[in-house]
């Protein structure tokens, strides 16, 4: 294996604005792609105690209108480009990427500043985010899933887990079929909509 200081990195150029916006450019020749990519350090970890989520929640809006177009008008600017808009939000920042073909460059860099830059935030769309969440939390609350049960600890809600598989319903927290250790005393079984009906 290569010594890190023996990889032959591509022509590649940082430059670092008074704004504190760092730019990074790298190319490759031989492929006809520009890709684009916006990232802040402001993530999941930055959420408000009371609001969990509402960084991914703020950042899928982004998608959702710009102060010069609605939400129609930004997937036909994207799909016009015949690109998709990426938006990921990870602890520790939020980014947004396009990939289209080289000579839509500068259309991608503005689209990509426009929706980042100039978000509208309407309070129907903020509504109907907020519809959609709170579909999506009691559908789990509904239906719980191996799937949407596997981020839990192993120790964590044994009922809820035979449940998912079929097994039975859900156990009160802190009877015998559901103590998981070093558990702090509280109900689990009152959470509901009505908790997310205050998110964002």
């Amino acid at each position: 294996m290569k010594a890190l200081r023996d990889v032959a990195l591509p022509p590649h150029s940082i430059v670092e604005e008074p704004s504190g916006l760092v730019l990074l450019a790298v190319q490759r020749r031989g492929v006809p792609l520009f890709h684009c990519r916006l990232s802040v350090p402001a993530g999941a970890g930055e959420d408000p105690r009371a609001k969990a989520g509402l960084a991914q929640f703020t950042a899928d809006l982004l998608r959702r209108g710009t102060k010069r177009r609605d939400a129609h008008g930004v997937d036909e600017l994207i799909e016009g480009m015949g690109a998709s808009l990426l938006i990921d939000v990870s602890m520790d920042e939020a980014a947004l990427s396009l990939t289209v073909p080289a000579d839509l460059s500068q259309r991608a860099l503005d689209a990509l500043l426009e929706v980042a830059l100039e978000p509208a935030y309407a309070e129907e769309e903020v509504a109907a985010a907020r519809r959609r969440a709170l579909s999506a939390l009691q559908s789990d609350l509904d239906e719980p899933s191996p799937r949407r049960l596997s981020r839990l600890p192993r120790h964590a809600l044994p009922s809820a887990r035979r449940a998912a598989r079929g097994g039975g319903g859900f156990a009160p927290f802190g009877s015998a079929r559901c103590r998981p250790r070093a558990a702090r005393a509280g109900s689990m079984g009152k959470r509901g909509a009505s908790d997310a009906a205050r998110f964002p």
